[in-house]
């Protein structure tokens, strides 16, 4: 079996080392604090730039934070490792078991496999991810305007909005009546969620790169003092709605998919996964949507950092900030998952708006996950 052999010195001076860099993160992270409460400009963009400002400090914060826990992870490891040997020591030969009470984690006298090893600095992250809740940090699902897209709002536009939004539809079925638009957009509202949860990755993938998204996409990534998400939803339904995968990856398109012109039968992960990707392909964008992932309130985060989390959540509550059901969801809902929170209940965006959603309640023969993740061009 395999022992564990630590340079005490050496480990130590990394704790060291990761200390300076924790100080280094905290004054970056208060240098950008200090910069945006500076700015004093006066143009439409000064808000969206503080905000932005605002996100970087806090990721920043967080790394700063993560460097702490890993240091503090390495000391104590050193700790363990120092009264082990003191004990193998005096009891050499002997079975004895020492006992950490802080991390509950048991080492024998032969000493600790690898495996046990990691399991150990696994399980004091885990204690220390795990307190509290855990959220995305993105203007997509912030405090200001929209928390994510809303399927309902584009039906709901008038004026120049409305006009904006039937010139998109028009790119697409350039013949169709103001009418036939109207219902279009009503049958948008009656499916849209699996767009909506796929327009809130690409928004979120596409901070801060407000030019690119521009030249990508055709319009602008902010409108009426919010992200543009009624354009980008109907773009995206316009350009892929009863779009299916054919034969030898070609597109057919099905006419007869939808029951009424106003009503329609939403997604499915495949059909969503086809259409996200069918639609970043024609803005020269690649992206890997994955399918029945394998997601859980513990792996979350670590998806997170790398891309986004859809629950396809089937026949189960869906509650407000305050515990109260605000629906229940029978059939099938897609939203974008936005955190975790410490009870071990998912956070996510639906409607425009910030809800949750309890994993026991759940059947799992139902819900499925998507993970997505973009590669840019």
């Amino acid at each position: 079996m395999g022992k564990i052999r630590i340079n005490s010195d050496y480990v130590k001076g990394q704790a060291e080392q990761l200390q300076n860099i924790e100080n280094t993160l905290q004054n970056i992270a208060s240098e950008v604090n200090q910069c945006s409460a500076n700015l004093r400009w006066n143009i439409t963009s000064s808000e969206r730039i503080r905000r932005q400002l605002g996100i970087y400090s806090q990721q920043t914060q967080k790394l700063s934070e993560k460097c702490n826990r890993l240091s503090v992870v390495l000391e104590e490891d050193v700790r363990l490792y120092n009264d082990l040997e003191k004990k193998l020591a005096g009891q050499a030969g002997a079975g004895t078991t020492v006992n950490s009470q802080k991390n509950n984690v048991t080492a024998t006298a032969a000493g600790m496999t690898n495996m046990q090893f990691t399991d150990w600095i696994q399980q004091l992250f885990h204690q220390e991810d795990r307190e509290g809740d855990y959220e995305i940090e993105s203007v997509v699902f912030d405090d200001e305007g929209g928390y994510g897209g809303d399927q309902g709002s584009p039906q709901m536009q008038y004026g120049e909005d409305r006009i904006a939004l039937y010139d998109i539809v028009r790119q697409y079925h350039p013949d169709w009546t103001d009418k036939e638009i109207q219902n279009y957009l009503r049958k948008l509202n009656s499916e849209g969620c699996g767009y909506v949860a796929i327009a809130n990755t690409i928004f979120r993938q596409y901070e801060g790169k407000e030019k690119e998204f521009r030249k990508k996409f055709g319009f602008s990534m902010y409108k009426n003092g919010d992200l543009n998400y009624n354009e980008l939803i109907v773009d995206f339904y316009a350009a892929t709605d009863n779009h299916n995968k054919g034969w030898f990856w070609s597109d057919k398109v099905n006419d007869q998919e939808d029951p009424t012109d106003i009503e329609g039968w939403g997604t499915t992960p495949e059909s969503q996964k086809y259409r996200a990707q069918l639609y970043m392909k024609e803005k020269n964008i690649s992206v890997d949507v994955q399918t029945n992932k394998n997601i859980t309130v513990d792996n979350y985060q670590k998806l997170a950092e790398k891309g986004s989390v859809i629950i396809n959540y089937h026949y189960g509550n869906l509650y407000d900030a305050d515990g109260n059901v605000v629906q229940y969801i029978d059939g099938g809902h897609s939203m974008t998952v936005t955190g975790v929170t410490e009870d071990g209940r998912y956070i996510v965006s639906s409607w425009g708006g910030k809800y949750y959603i309890d994993p026991n309640e759940m059947l799992n023969r139902d819900t499925s996950y998507d993970f997505v993740y973009y590669k840019y061009k």
